[in-house]
Protein backbone atom coordinates (compact mmCIF):
# COMPACT_ATOMS: atom_id res chain seq x y z
CA UNK A 1 0.00 0.00 0.00
CA UNK A 2 1.47 3.20 -1.25
CA UNK A 3 1.63 6.45 0.95
CA UNK A 4 -1.22 7.79 -0.21
CA UNK A 5 -4.04 4.92 -0.11
CA UNK A 6 -2.46 4.79 3.51
CA UNK A 7 -3.43 8.15 4.36
CA UNK A 8 -7.22 7.82 2.57
CA UNK A 9 -7.45 4.71 4.55
CA UNK A 10 -6.87 6.47 7.72
CA UNK A 11 -9.03 9.39 7.28
CA UNK A 12 -12.06 7.12 6.54
CA UNK A 13 -11.68 5.19 9.50
CA UNK A 14 -11.53 8.66 11.37
CA UNK A 15 -14.48 9.80 9.92
CA UNK A 16 -16.31 6.49 10.86
CA UNK A 17 -15.41 6.82 14.20
CA UNK A 18 -16.10 10.36 14.79
CA UNK A 19 -19.39 9.79 13.19
CA UNK A 20 -20.41 7.10 15.24
CA UNK A 21 -19.28 8.84 18.32
CA UNK A 22 -21.41 11.78 17.30
CA UNK A 23 -24.12 9.74 16.80
CA UNK A 24 -24.29 7.89 20.10
CA UNK A 25 -23.49 11.51 21.60
CA UNK A 26 -26.78 12.50 20.14
CA UNK A 27 -28.52 9.20 21.19
CA UNK A 28 -27.46 10.14 25.03
CA UNK A 29 -28.39 13.55 25.14
CA UNK A 30 -32.27 12.48 23.45
CA UNK A 31 -32.78 9.43 25.05
CA UNK A 32 -34.95 9.80 28.09
CA UNK A 33 -33.35 6.59 30.30
CA UNK A 34 -30.87 6.90 32.38
CA UNK A 35 -29.02 3.92 31.92
CA UNK A 36 -29.09 3.96 27.94
CA UNK A 37 -28.13 7.63 28.23
CA UNK A 38 -24.97 6.78 30.32
CA UNK A 39 -24.07 4.45 27.77
CA UNK A 40 -24.39 5.99 25.09
CA UNK A 41 -22.62 8.81 26.21
CA UNK A 42 -19.76 6.87 27.49
CA UNK A 43 -19.33 4.86 24.64
CA UNK A 44 -19.27 8.54 22.48
CA UNK A 45 -16.53 9.41 24.82
CA UNK A 46 -14.80 6.33 24.40
CA UNK A 47 -14.61 6.68 20.79
CA UNK A 48 -14.02 10.29 20.77
CA UNK A 49 -10.71 9.43 22.83
CA UNK A 50 -10.05 6.33 20.43
CA UNK A 51 -10.06 8.62 17.34
CA UNK A 52 -7.73 11.04 19.37
CA UNK A 53 -5.24 9.00 20.62
CA UNK A 54 -4.52 7.28 16.84
CA UNK A 55 -4.50 10.71 15.04
CA UNK A 56 -1.95 12.08 17.64
CA UNK A 57 0.20 8.34 16.90
CA UNK A 58 -0.36 8.41 13.44
CA UNK A 59 0.51 12.18 13.49
CA UNK A 60 3.74 11.41 15.27
CA UNK A 61 5.18 8.57 13.21
CA UNK A 62 3.67 10.96 9.89
CA UNK A 63 6.22 13.34 10.80
CA UNK A 64 9.03 11.58 10.71
CA UNK A 65 7.48 9.94 7.39
CA UNK A 66 7.84 13.11 6.06
CA UNK A 67 11.19 13.78 7.23
CA UNK A 68 12.58 10.75 5.06
CA UNK A 69 10.13 11.93 2.14
CA UNK A 70 12.22 15.05 1.98
CA UNK A 71 15.23 13.12 2.72
CA UNK A 72 14.34 10.92 -0.13
CA UNK A 73 13.62 13.56 -2.72
CA UNK A 74 16.63 15.83 -1.86
CA UNK A 75 18.85 12.66 -2.78
CA UNK A 76 16.95 12.22 -5.74
CA UNK A 77 17.35 15.87 -6.81
CA UNK A 78 21.36 15.81 -6.10
CA UNK A 79 21.90 12.26 -8.10
CA UNK A 80 19.78 13.88 -10.54
CA UNK A 81 22.28 17.26 -10.53
CA UNK A 82 25.34 15.19 -10.07
CA UNK A 83 27.52 14.13 -12.64
CA UNK A 84 28.62 10.40 -12.15
CA UNK A 85 32.31 10.01 -11.17
CA UNK A 86 34.47 8.58 -13.64
CA UNK A 87 35.62 6.05 -11.32
CA UNK A 88 32.31 4.32 -11.86
CA UNK A 89 32.26 4.10 -15.13
CA UNK A 90 35.76 3.36 -16.63
CA UNK A 91 36.86 0.07 -15.28
CA UNK A 92 40.06 -2.14 -15.26
CA UNK A 93 39.78 -4.63 -18.74
CA UNK A 94 37.00 -7.09 -18.35
CA UNK A 95 37.04 -10.68 -19.17
CA UNK A 96 35.72 -11.51 -22.23
CA UNK A 97 35.37 -15.25 -22.39
CA UNK A 98 31.92 -15.25 -21.53
CA UNK A 99 31.01 -13.48 -24.31
CA UNK A 100 33.26 -15.32 -26.44
CA UNK A 101 32.23 -18.64 -25.34
CA UNK A 102 28.16 -17.48 -26.38
CA UNK A 103 28.19 -15.40 -28.93
CA UNK A 104 27.46 -16.35 -32.61
CA UNK A 105 28.60 -12.82 -33.87
CA UNK A 106 31.65 -11.58 -33.18
CA UNK A 107 33.35 -8.13 -34.19
CA UNK A 108 37.06 -7.24 -33.54
CA UNK A 109 38.83 -4.08 -33.66
CA UNK A 110 42.10 -2.50 -32.81
CA UNK A 111 45.79 -1.53 -33.57
CA UNK A 112 47.26 -5.11 -33.90
CA UNK A 113 44.73 -7.02 -31.36
CA UNK A 114 48.33 -9.18 -30.61
CA UNK A 115 47.27 -9.99 -27.14
CA UNK A 116 43.67 -10.60 -27.04
CA UNK A 117 43.94 -13.19 -30.40
CA UNK A 118 47.49 -14.49 -28.53
CA UNK A 119 45.14 -15.34 -25.38
CA UNK A 120 42.03 -15.94 -26.61
CA UNK A 121 43.84 -17.79 -29.67
CA UNK A 122 41.77 -21.73 -28.69
CA UNK A 123 38.33 -19.99 -27.63
CA UNK A 124 38.62 -17.88 -30.90
CA UNK A 125 39.37 -21.18 -32.82
CA UNK A 126 36.39 -23.30 -31.45
CA UNK A 127 34.08 -20.60 -32.09
CA UNK A 128 34.63 -20.47 -35.87
CA UNK A 129 34.31 -24.47 -35.67
CA UNK A 130 31.07 -24.15 -33.65
CA UNK A 131 29.95 -22.02 -36.63
CA UNK A 132 30.86 -18.63 -35.53
CA UNK A 133 30.87 -15.14 -37.94
CA UNK A 134 33.69 -13.05 -36.83
CA UNK A 135 35.19 -10.01 -38.05
CA UNK A 136 38.64 -8.83 -37.86
CA UNK A 137 39.37 -5.07 -38.36
CA UNK A 138 43.55 -3.92 -37.85
CA UNK A 139 45.80 -1.67 -39.26
CA UNK A 140 47.29 -2.46 -42.76
CA UNK A 141 50.78 -4.22 -43.11
CA UNK A 142 52.40 -0.41 -44.55
CA UNK A 143 55.22 1.63 -43.60
CA UNK A 144 53.30 4.63 -43.30
CA UNK A 145 50.31 3.10 -41.54
CA UNK A 146 52.61 1.09 -38.61
CA UNK A 147 54.81 4.51 -38.57
CA UNK A 148 51.36 6.38 -36.94
CA UNK A 149 50.53 3.85 -34.51
CA UNK A 150 54.29 4.52 -32.97
CA UNK A 151 54.38 8.26 -33.65
CA UNK A 152 51.25 7.72 -30.48
CA UNK A 153 53.41 5.14 -29.00
CA UNK A 154 55.81 5.64 -25.70
CA UNK A 155 58.65 5.08 -28.36
CA UNK A 156 57.70 6.85 -31.85
CA UNK A 157 61.17 5.70 -34.27
CA UNK A 158 60.17 1.90 -33.05
CA UNK A 159 58.11 1.00 -36.20
CA UNK A 160 59.47 -2.49 -35.33
CA UNK A 161 57.78 -3.10 -32.35
CA UNK A 162 54.52 -2.42 -34.07
CA UNK A 163 55.59 -4.75 -37.15
CA UNK A 164 56.56 -7.85 -34.99
CA UNK A 165 53.02 -7.57 -33.54
CA UNK A 166 51.18 -7.16 -36.52
CA UNK A 167 53.54 -10.09 -37.85
CA UNK A 168 52.30 -12.35 -34.92
CA UNK A 169 48.81 -11.44 -35.11
CA UNK A 170 48.86 -12.08 -39.16
CA UNK A 171 50.35 -15.47 -38.07
CA UNK A 172 47.38 -16.23 -35.99
CA UNK A 173 45.03 -15.43 -38.59
CA UNK A 174 46.63 -17.45 -40.96
CA UNK A 175 45.51 -20.61 -38.36
CA UNK A 176 42.31 -19.61 -37.85
CA UNK A 177 42.02 -19.63 -41.79
CA UNK A 178 43.83 -23.10 -42.57
CA UNK A 179 42.04 -23.98 -39.63
CA UNK A 180 38.53 -23.34 -40.51
CA UNK A 181 38.89 -23.95 -44.37
CA UNK A 182 40.26 -27.58 -43.07
CA UNK A 183 37.09 -28.02 -41.30
CA UNK A 184 34.76 -30.43 -42.22
CA UNK A 185 31.60 -28.25 -42.08
CA UNK A 186 32.86 -24.67 -42.26
CA UNK A 187 29.77 -23.02 -40.78
CA UNK A 188 30.52 -19.57 -39.98
CA UNK A 189 32.80 -17.10 -41.71
CA UNK A 190 36.26 -15.22 -40.97
CA UNK A 191 37.10 -12.31 -42.47
CA UNK A 192 39.61 -9.82 -41.96
CA UNK A 193 40.14 -6.20 -42.84
CA UNK A 194 43.10 -3.82 -42.76
CA UNK A 195 42.40 0.09 -41.54
CA UNK A 196 45.09 2.47 -43.26
CA UNK A 197 45.34 4.48 -40.14
CA UNK A 198 45.54 3.41 -36.26
CA UNK A 199 42.15 3.82 -34.73
CA UNK A 200 41.52 6.00 -32.03
CA UNK A 201 39.62 3.17 -29.73
CA UNK A 202 39.34 -0.78 -29.57
CA UNK A 203 36.11 -2.13 -30.27
CA UNK A 204 34.89 -6.10 -29.04
CA UNK A 205 31.38 -6.54 -30.13
CA UNK A 206 29.56 -9.78 -29.40
CA UNK A 207 25.72 -10.58 -31.04
CA UNK A 208 25.42 -7.15 -31.62
CA UNK A 209 21.69 -7.30 -33.39
CA UNK A 210 20.66 -9.48 -30.55
CA UNK A 211 18.53 -8.21 -27.62
CA UNK A 212 21.48 -8.82 -25.35
CA UNK A 213 24.31 -7.21 -27.76
CA UNK A 214 27.19 -6.05 -25.28
CA UNK A 215 30.29 -4.14 -26.30
CA UNK A 216 33.88 -3.61 -24.96
CA UNK A 217 35.28 0.17 -25.87
CA UNK A 218 39.18 0.51 -24.91
CA UNK A 219 40.33 4.02 -25.61
CA UNK A 220 43.82 4.18 -26.69
CA UNK A 221 46.47 6.31 -25.01
CA UNK A 222 48.53 8.75 -26.33
CA UNK A 223 52.71 8.29 -25.44
CA UNK A 224 51.85 7.08 -21.97
CA UNK A 225 49.48 5.24 -19.60
CA UNK A 226 49.63 1.71 -21.76
CA UNK A 227 49.70 0.20 -18.18
CA UNK A 228 45.87 0.84 -17.45
CA UNK A 229 43.79 2.15 -20.18
CA UNK A 230 39.87 3.40 -19.98
CA UNK A 231 37.64 0.59 -21.09
CA UNK A 232 33.49 0.87 -20.38
CA UNK A 233 31.17 -1.88 -20.98
CA UNK A 234 28.36 -0.74 -22.85
CA UNK A 235 25.16 -2.99 -23.50
CA UNK A 236 22.16 -2.52 -25.89
CA UNK A 237 19.13 -2.94 -23.45
CA UNK A 238 20.60 -0.19 -20.88
CA UNK A 239 23.15 1.83 -23.26
CA UNK A 240 20.30 1.41 -26.94
CA UNK A 241 21.88 5.34 -28.04
CA UNK A 242 25.74 4.42 -27.37
CA UNK A 243 25.52 0.58 -28.53
CA UNK A 244 24.47 1.86 -31.91
CA UNK A 245 26.74 4.91 -32.03
CA UNK A 246 29.91 2.48 -31.50
CA UNK A 247 28.25 -0.25 -34.14
CA UNK A 248 27.68 2.16 -36.68
CA UNK A 249 31.21 3.31 -36.07
CA UNK A 250 32.48 -0.39 -36.98
CA UNK A 251 30.47 -0.74 -39.60
CA UNK A 252 31.83 2.67 -41.36
CA UNK A 253 36.20 1.31 -40.64
CA UNK A 254 35.15 -1.90 -41.96
CA UNK A 255 33.27 -0.22 -44.82
CA UNK A 256 36.67 2.32 -45.86
CA UNK A 257 38.99 -0.58 -45.03
CA UNK A 258 40.35 -3.29 -47.38
CA UNK A 259 40.17 -7.06 -47.58
CA UNK A 260 42.95 -9.47 -46.12
CA UNK A 261 44.09 -11.94 -48.53
CA UNK A 262 46.10 -15.18 -47.18
CA UNK A 263 50.05 -15.26 -47.51
CA UNK A 264 50.64 -11.72 -46.68
CA UNK A 265 54.15 -11.27 -45.15
CA UNK A 266 54.73 -8.21 -42.73
CA UNK A 267 58.38 -8.65 -42.89
CA UNK A 268 58.88 -7.65 -46.38
CA UNK A 269 57.93 -3.90 -45.37
CA UNK A 270 60.69 -1.71 -45.73
CA UNK A 271 61.25 0.09 -42.07
CA UNK A 272 63.00 3.01 -43.33
CA UNK A 273 62.74 6.25 -44.54
CA UNK A 274 62.82 5.74 -48.37
CA UNK A 275 65.17 8.64 -48.58
CA UNK A 276 67.86 6.92 -46.92
CA UNK A 277 67.66 3.75 -49.36
CA UNK A 278 70.45 3.46 -51.65
CA UNK A 279 69.38 3.11 -55.48
CA UNK A 280 71.45 0.19 -55.75
CA UNK A 281 68.97 -1.67 -53.33
CA UNK A 282 65.79 -1.23 -55.29
CA UNK A 283 66.48 -0.71 -59.05
CA UNK A 284 67.30 -4.01 -60.68
CA UNK A 285 68.96 -5.15 -64.23
CA UNK A 286 65.92 -8.08 -64.64
CA UNK A 287 62.75 -9.03 -63.75
CA UNK A 288 62.47 -11.41 -61.13
CA UNK A 289 60.77 -14.78 -62.63
CA UNK A 290 57.18 -14.02 -63.19
CA UNK A 291 55.56 -17.43 -62.42
CA UNK A 292 55.25 -17.27 -58.59
CA UNK A 293 53.34 -14.20 -58.85
CA UNK A 294 51.31 -14.77 -61.48
CA UNK A 295 50.75 -18.30 -60.27
CA UNK A 296 47.29 -17.26 -58.28
CA UNK A 297 46.59 -13.63 -60.64
CA UNK A 298 43.13 -13.04 -61.14
CA UNK A 299 44.01 -9.66 -62.79
CA UNK A 300 46.95 -9.01 -65.24
CA UNK A 301 47.92 -5.80 -67.44
CA UNK A 302 51.09 -5.54 -69.44
CA UNK A 303 52.53 -2.82 -71.70
CA UNK A 304 54.89 -2.63 -74.04
CA UNK A 305 56.75 -2.05 -77.52
CA UNK A 306 55.98 -5.55 -78.67
CA UNK A 307 56.42 -7.62 -75.22
CA UNK A 308 57.79 -11.03 -77.82
CA UNK A 309 59.79 -12.11 -74.93
CA UNK A 310 57.18 -11.51 -71.97
CA UNK A 311 54.65 -13.43 -72.89
CA UNK A 312 56.87 -15.86 -75.03
CA UNK A 313 58.53 -16.98 -72.07
CA UNK A 314 55.08 -17.35 -69.56
CA UNK A 315 52.60 -18.63 -72.19
CA UNK A 316 51.73 -22.03 -70.02
CA UNK A 317 51.07 -19.99 -66.63
CA UNK A 318 48.85 -17.33 -68.55
CA UNK A 319 47.05 -20.04 -70.01
CA UNK A 320 46.11 -21.70 -66.83
CA UNK A 321 45.14 -18.36 -65.34
CA UNK A 322 42.77 -17.87 -68.21
CA UNK A 323 41.26 -21.03 -67.67
CA UNK A 324 40.77 -20.21 -64.31
CA UNK A 325 38.82 -17.13 -65.53
CA UNK A 326 41.77 -14.36 -65.08
CA UNK A 327 41.65 -10.96 -67.28
CA UNK A 328 44.44 -9.25 -69.54
CA UNK A 329 44.94 -5.97 -70.93
CA UNK A 330 47.92 -5.93 -73.11
CA UNK A 331 48.93 -2.71 -74.64
CA UNK A 332 51.27 -2.74 -77.59
CA UNK A 333 52.57 0.03 -79.74
CA UNK A 334 51.34 0.49 -82.91
CA UNK A 335 53.00 -1.67 -85.92
CA UNK A 336 53.18 1.52 -88.33
CA UNK A 337 55.44 2.97 -84.55
CA UNK A 338 57.65 0.18 -84.97
CA UNK A 339 60.77 0.20 -86.10
CA UNK A 340 64.37 -2.58 -86.74
CA UNK A 341 65.69 -1.54 -83.14
CA UNK A 342 69.67 -2.08 -82.94
CA UNK A 343 70.86 -4.63 -80.00
CA UNK A 344 73.61 -4.50 -77.55
CA UNK A 345 75.20 -7.81 -78.11
CA UNK A 346 77.53 -8.20 -80.95
CA UNK A 347 75.61 -5.52 -83.09
CA UNK A 348 72.55 -7.44 -83.63
CA UNK A 349 69.71 -6.24 -84.82
CA UNK A 350 65.81 -6.79 -84.18
CA UNK A 351 62.90 -6.14 -86.12
CA UNK A 352 59.84 -5.38 -83.69
CA UNK A 353 57.07 -5.43 -86.18
CA UNK A 354 58.44 -9.31 -86.37
CA UNK A 355 58.26 -9.52 -82.51
CA UNK A 356 54.75 -7.95 -82.36
CA UNK A 357 53.37 -10.56 -84.79
CA UNK A 358 55.02 -13.33 -83.09
CA UNK A 359 53.09 -12.07 -80.15
CA UNK A 360 49.81 -11.38 -81.69
CA UNK A 361 49.85 -15.25 -82.65
CA UNK A 362 51.02 -16.18 -79.03
CA UNK A 363 47.73 -13.86 -77.68
CA UNK A 364 45.27 -15.36 -79.97
CA UNK A 365 46.34 -18.79 -79.61
CA UNK A 366 45.45 -18.33 -75.66
CA UNK A 367 42.36 -16.73 -76.50
CA UNK A 368 41.27 -19.87 -78.32
CA UNK A 369 42.70 -22.42 -75.53
CA UNK A 370 40.66 -20.09 -72.96
CA UNK A 371 37.67 -20.19 -75.29
CA UNK A 372 36.69 -16.82 -74.37
CA UNK A 373 37.65 -13.80 -76.31
CA UNK A 374 37.04 -11.58 -73.78
CA UNK A 375 39.09 -12.20 -71.52
CA UNK A 376 41.84 -11.23 -73.18
CA UNK A 377 41.63 -6.72 -74.18
CA UNK A 378 44.61 -5.78 -76.42
CA UNK A 379 45.27 -1.98 -77.57
CA UNK A 380 47.77 -0.28 -79.98
CA UNK A 381 49.55 3.07 -78.22
CA UNK A 382 50.26 5.46 -80.98
CA UNK A 383 52.95 7.11 -79.03
CA UNK A 384 56.19 5.34 -78.07
CA UNK A 385 56.10 4.39 -73.97
CA UNK A 386 59.04 5.55 -71.74
CA UNK A 387 58.59 1.92 -69.84
CA UNK A 388 57.20 -1.09 -69.81
CA UNK A 389 54.45 -1.90 -67.36
CA UNK A 390 53.60 -5.49 -65.70
CA UNK A 391 50.71 -5.24 -63.09
CA UNK A 392 49.47 -8.19 -61.32
CA UNK A 393 46.27 -7.87 -59.38
CA UNK A 394 46.79 -3.93 -58.91
CA UNK A 395 43.16 -4.18 -56.69
CA UNK A 396 44.63 -6.68 -54.28
CA UNK A 397 46.48 -5.62 -51.14
CA UNK A 398 49.20 -7.86 -52.22
CA UNK A 399 49.55 -6.63 -55.65
CA UNK A 400 52.43 -5.96 -57.20
CA UNK A 401 53.71 -3.72 -60.06
CA UNK A 402 57.09 -4.20 -62.37
CA UNK A 403 58.22 -1.43 -64.32
CA UNK A 404 61.02 -1.37 -67.21
CA UNK A 405 62.92 1.97 -68.24
CA UNK A 406 63.54 2.33 -71.20
CA UNK A 407 67.06 3.93 -71.97
CA UNK A 408 67.87 7.04 -74.93
CA UNK A 409 70.95 4.94 -76.11
CA UNK A 410 71.41 1.28 -75.51
CA UNK A 411 74.73 1.68 -73.71
CA UNK A 412 74.51 -1.48 -71.72
CA UNK A 413 73.12 -4.82 -71.56
CA UNK A 414 70.66 -4.41 -68.14
CA UNK A 415 67.83 -1.76 -68.21
CA UNK A 416 66.76 -0.42 -65.12
CA UNK A 417 63.86 -1.98 -63.27
CA UNK A 418 62.36 -1.75 -60.41
CA UNK A 419 59.58 -4.02 -58.65
CA UNK A 420 56.34 -1.84 -56.57
CA UNK A 421 54.15 -3.55 -53.81
CA UNK A 422 50.54 -2.14 -53.00
CA UNK A 423 51.20 -2.58 -49.29
CA UNK A 424 54.98 -0.71 -49.64
CA UNK A 425 55.16 1.65 -52.13
CA UNK A 426 51.24 3.23 -52.07
CA UNK A 427 52.14 6.15 -53.60
CA UNK A 428 54.17 4.85 -56.56
CA UNK A 429 52.22 1.90 -56.70
CA UNK A 430 49.11 3.94 -57.46
CA UNK A 431 50.97 6.30 -59.87
CA UNK A 432 52.10 4.18 -62.37
CA UNK A 433 48.92 2.07 -61.88
CA UNK A 434 47.14 5.47 -63.27
CA UNK A 435 49.75 5.72 -66.06
CA UNK A 436 48.56 2.33 -67.45
CA UNK A 437 45.10 3.11 -67.33
CA UNK A 438 45.52 6.75 -68.72
CA UNK A 439 47.48 5.12 -71.51
CA UNK A 440 44.60 2.64 -71.78
CA UNK A 441 42.29 4.88 -72.43
CA UNK A 442 43.42 7.00 -75.15
CA UNK A 443 44.72 3.76 -76.96
CA UNK A 444 42.92 2.09 -80.37
CA UNK A 445 41.26 -1.33 -79.32
CA UNK A 446 41.87 -4.61 -81.59
CA UNK A 447 40.12 -7.37 -81.38
CA UNK A 448 42.07 -10.86 -81.85
CA UNK A 449 39.58 -12.51 -83.94
CA UNK A 450 41.66 -9.99 -86.50
CA UNK A 451 44.62 -11.64 -86.32
CA UNK A 452 44.36 -14.98 -88.23
CA UNK A 453 45.71 -18.06 -86.08
CA UNK A 454 48.00 -19.60 -89.08
CA UNK A 455 50.45 -21.62 -87.25
CA UNK A 456 51.59 -22.87 -84.01
CA UNK A 457 52.57 -20.44 -81.30
CA UNK A 458 56.13 -20.09 -80.21
CA UNK A 459 55.56 -20.99 -76.67
CA UNK A 460 57.87 -22.04 -73.85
Amino acid sequence: MNPKQKRRYLTAVYLILVITAITLLILGFDHETNSWQSVFLNLSTELFAVAAVFFLVDFMFSVGDWELSERVDELVKQLQEKRPSADSFFQDPPSIDTFLQTANSIDLCGITLTSTLNKKFDTIRKKLLDGANLRILIIAPEFQTLQMAALRSEERDNVEYYQHRLGATLNDIESFHKNWLNSQKPAGNLAVRFMKYPPSFGIMSFDKEKDTGTMVIELYPHHTGYGLPPNFVITKQEDPKWHSYFAEQFEAMWQAATDWQPGINVTNILLTDSSQARVEDILMTRLPPLEPFLKNAREIKISGYALERTVRENMSILEGRLKAGASMKILLLSEDKLTIKPGIRKGRYYDQALSLKATLKNLSWLSHESKNLASIEVRFMDEEPNFNIISIDSNELDGHIFVEFYPMEWVSEGRPRIELTKARDAYWFQYFETQFEAIWAKSRPFTLDEYHLDETPDQF
